[in-house]
């Protein structure tokens, strides 16, 4: 089973954190399945595995157009931030806001944290 593992060389028995709260429940079936790998081995410790999480929020997820046009006004190089602010303002009006944000975040930002290495 993907949810229990024996490891004879360590002497644990491993879960996953899902199945040791499914466990957790007296009656359920993975409560039996434990009890009884317990039982087969009753000197192995019991570890639960944190497995890591699939979701990670995207860290532009709460960025808006007032912050879009903020970091690009900050821009230090006057040209580039004319030229950015130009093409913000046109395709703001014709695109929906999620290409304005993949634009911002493929062109503005990934400039900015190269000019930023480079210094």
């Amino acid at each position: 089973m993907k949810n229990i593992t024996v490891d004879f060389e360590k002497n644990t028995i491993t879960v996953t954190t899902n199945f040791a709260k499914r466990a957790g429940v007296v009656g359920s079936p993975e409560y039996h399945t434990l009890v009884q790998v317990m039982r087969e081995f009753p000197d192995y410790k019991l570890c639960i595995t944190h497995t890591p999480s699939h979701y990670r929020p995207s860290p532009y997820s709460r960025l808006t157009y007032a912050d879009m046009e903020t970091i690009i006004m900050n821009c230090e190089d006057i040209q580039k931030r004319e030229e950015w602010f130009d093409t913000f303002e046109k395709i703001r009006l014709i695109r929906s806001f999620f290409e304005v944000k993949k634009w911002f975040v493929q062109t503005v930002l990934a400039e900015e944290a190269n000019r930023h290495e480079a210094a």
